[in-house]
């Protein structure tokens, strides 16, 4: 008889590993709308409201009543705006749902790039995601970061593919990169490391140029009407948002927390660290330099506290801090306790990765731009679920060293 009729799914299929995390993610998501969870972390929504409103995509900062027009990036109060219009008082209830539908499809493109980097435990990382804690309760609670979760793994796929000679790759990845980067704009720097990770799996210069080249292009297209929009709103050249001085000076003053950005949630220093006349009366994009300036002199007037502060930061996005989440401090120490069990892992696959790093090597260029991108900030819990599928991918592969050197002992 044949396998297919014995079962009628094989678990090491992508549309079985699909199900599964669907089907997980909906358990969950029944669970959160029964129990009428208030839904946080969506200031995103004011900003669909006012879209919804004819106001356009305004903002008002912080204590102030000035508008600002590019503080967010676009993707998630469009699409907020968007699920407003189509199920009214449910838009909550829609957006878990059609969350469920990435945040499953992230455990498929680990399994796709498991193959290209240890097809030996591409499953098995695979169900990992599935089943990780995080990533589930976030796709369930609609927060917004589900989006960001899927999409970095699938561009380091898809480079991987433009690696391995796949045409359109390097397009694809850079369109990829694009959507993300009206999501997270971050993560489009990373893109000054991905030569690095491309070389290290021996590939010639001259076609990593190509593929990094032909990646950024397509980015640029992708997010070139809303950069488009931000030159014509505010006469300045603006990619996406207009917070990066904002988040900077909010990890770069001298009442700056690890875990926390003291000038959104914190009155009373927030006035003491900006000028709230500046605010007012300067264009949105030259304040924000402004704030990028102010926090990088007082880094560099305090260099012994920056790097302290850059090291906690850095402890902070790949462990985890009980202030996470300055209303939910249980939240962080959950998070504490499974990254806990986590990092043995992680740290021992990192060892296999630095040996295997031309099969390796684009994850160790994310984990490297994260690194030294996120140092600078304060911390939230979301900041680091990115890269957590990642993550997942790297422990089962150490896991499996492990479980392989614990084999080979037991044999002499």
């Amino acid at each position: 008889m044949s396998r297919a009729r014995i079962l009628p799914f094989d678990l090491r299929t992508d549309r079985a590993i699909f199900l599964v995390a669907l089907l997980v993610r909906l358990g969950v998501t029944a669970f959160y709308g029964r129990h009428h969870v208030t839904v946080t972390g969506l200031e995103l929504g004011t900003l669909a409201d006012n879209l919804l409103a004819g106001r356009g995509f305004m903002w008002e900062f912080y204590g102030s009543t000035v508008p600002r027009y590019a503080f967010f990036p676009p993707f998630y109060p469009l699409f907020l705006a968007l699920l407003k219009m189509a199920f009214g008082a449910s838009w909550i209830g829609a957006m878990q749902i059609i969350q469920t539908v990435p945040s499953a499809a992230t455990a498929v493109v680990i399994r796709r790039l498991g193959a290209h980097v240890d097809p030996r435990t591409a499953v098995a990382a695979a169900y990992a995601v599935a089943f990780w804690p995080p990533l589930v309760i976030y796709s369930a609670a609609a927060y917004s970061v589900t989006f960001e979760a899927f999409l970095v793994p699938w561009i380091v796929l898809l480079l991987f593919e433009a690696a391995r000679g796949v045409r359109r790759g390097a397009m694809r990845a850079g369109a990829a990169y694009g959507v993300l980067g009206t999501m997270l704009p971050a993560f489009l720097g990373s893109l000054l490391l991905a030569p690095l990770g491309l070389r290290a799996m021996r590939l010639p210069w001259r076609r990593i140029a190509a593929i990094t080249l032909t990646a950024g292009a397509c980015a640029f297209l992708v997010i070139l009407p809303w950069t488009v929009r931000n030159l014509i709103r505010l006469h300045r050249f603006v990619p996406v948002a207009t917070n990066i001085g904002f988040n900077y000076l909010g990890g770069q003053n001298p009442f700056s927390r690890p875990h926390n950005n003291i000038l959104c949630a914190f009155d009373v220093e927030r006035w003491q660290v900006i000028d709230r006349q500046a605010l007012e009366t300067m264009n949105e994009a030259d304040f924000d330099r402004l704030l990028l300036r102010q926090g990088l002199q007082f880094a560099a007037a305090h260099p012994g506290l920056t790097a302290r502060r850059c090291a906690e930061r850095l402890v902070y996005y790949w462990w985890g801090s009980p202030f996470i989440r300055r209303y939910n401090p249980e939240q962080g120490r959950v998070n504490m306790a499974l990254m806990t069990v986590l990092m043995p892992f992680f740290l021992v696959g990192l060892g296999v990765a630095v040996r295997a790093r031309e099969r390796y090597g684009l994850l160790l260029a994310v984990f490297l731009w994260q690194s030294a991108f996120y140092m600078h900030f304060a911390i939230r819990g979301r900041y680091a679920l990115p890269t957590h599928p990642l993550m997942l991918l790297v422990a089962v592969a150490g896991a499996g060293a492990i479980a392989a050197r614990l084999r080979r002992r037991s044999r002499a």
